[in-house]
This record gives structure tokens, sequence and C-alpha cells, in this order.
């Protein structure tokens, strides 16, 4: 088992507080450790809000510093914001970048060409053959046949829209109703068959997962 470091905490705590250039980094270089160990220290002497608002003091300062700054206001910017301030004030300055940055963005439109991008950037790229998992053809767990469609809205509109368990009607649920088969799709070799409106019935989801599960009758 290797033997435990002893460090100068206080000594630790002073040089990455009062010199700006001293990172958690820097020090662990220089006794010796981790960096991680350094934060351990600076966390046992400090608050993390402390250590928050100096980071960011070291932060910008470090910057304010770069002479490959784009501009002189640049750096001004920099210089000011190396400043500590307040939690009180910098949550106004950052309450205001926000708004501002809102403000500059309120009624721009896309160009077309930035519309067509985003409106074609995903159509197609995973689908049909081009998908992973393609098997080729359509799933049978998915699609009910020929005539499913103008069966399932002709049962929907003899049971009036309403279910036939709980009698809830499509205008008061959060979704569209859907259309049981009493016996299953998969015991027909002839969808127009299984599609017959005399072995459809109208139901809530929740009632409809019922009686899939097998803890309802169908009526």
């Amino acid at each position: 088992m290797p033997a435990r470091i002893c460090l100068p905490e206080h000594e630790i705590v002073d040089n990455w507080v009062n010199n700006p250039s001293e990172t958690t980094r820097t020090l662990a270089v220089q006794y010796g450790c981790s960096h991680v160990k350094i934060i351990d220290v600076l966390r046992c002497h400090l608050s993390r809000s402390e250590i928050d608002r100096l980071k960011r003091h070291k932060m910008s300062c470090s910057t304010a510093l770069r002479p490959d700054l784009k501009s002189e206001k640049h750096r001004e910017q920099c210089k000011k914001a190396s400043a500590c301030l307040s939690l009180e004030q910098r949550a106004k300055t950052i309450a205001a970048a926000i708004a501002a940055s809102a403000k500059a963005r309120k009624g721009k439109k896309l160009s077309p060409e930035m519309c067509k991008k985003f409106s074609l950037a995903h159509i197609g790229k995973h689908a049909g053959e081009k998908h992973p998992r393609w098997k080729g053809g359509t799933s049978k767990r998915t699609s009910r046949g020929e005539g499913w469609s103008p069966a399932r809205k002709e049962c929907l509109k003899r049971d009036n829209y309403i279910c036939q368990i709980c009698g809830i009607h499509q205008d008061n649920y959060y979704r569209q109703l859907d259309v049981h088969h009493k016996t299953s799709y998969f015991k027909f070799d002839n969808p127009l068959e299984a599609n017959h409106l005399s072995n459809l019935v109208s139901l809530c989801h929740s009632c409809h997962m019922k009686v899939e599960n097998g803890n309802q009758s169908c009526p």
C-alpha cells in the first residue's frame, strides 16, 4: 500500500487564492500529487461558492492577459469581468445577457435555404433499405392488410365514437379510440375477413390494453 502524502494544506490554499496564475494542475505538479487531491484540499478549507467565484476570477484574468484576443474591446470586457462581483451582481449580469440574446433573436425568420436544410436533414436518412434493421417488406405486426382503414372508420362511426366497455366518448378522451379485433387478425388468412365490421369493436386505449392482457372480456 503506498504511503499517504502529507501536503501543506494552508500553503496550497494560499497559493491558489492569491496567485491568479496557479491552477490545480500546476499545484499538483509542484507538490507531486494529482490535481484531484488539490481539489479535495481546497474543498476542505473553502466553500463551494468561494471556489466557483475564484475560478471565474482566475479564468477572466488569464483571458484578459491573452495577446491573441480579437479586439481591444474584448480585452477590456475581460478585465472588467475579472473584478470579483457579488452573487447578486453576477445574477443580474447573467439575466441581462439572456434577455438581450432573446431580444436579438425575436422575430427573426430563417432563410428559405436554412428551412429546406432543416426540413430535409433527417427525412429518408434511415428509411426503408437504409435502416440498419431492414428485413424487407412491411412488418406484419403493424400492418392490418387490405381494407383496414375504411373498416376502422366505419367501426368508429357505427359505435358513435364511444368505448363499448367504459362508455367514454372520443371527444372526452385524450386521444382517438382504438379499434380492436375480436378474433385476432393473425388467425385469418384473408385480411378482408379479419377486418370485417362484425369482427371489430371500438375501445378506448385503457380498455383495449385490458382486453389484450386478458383482464377484461371483449364485448
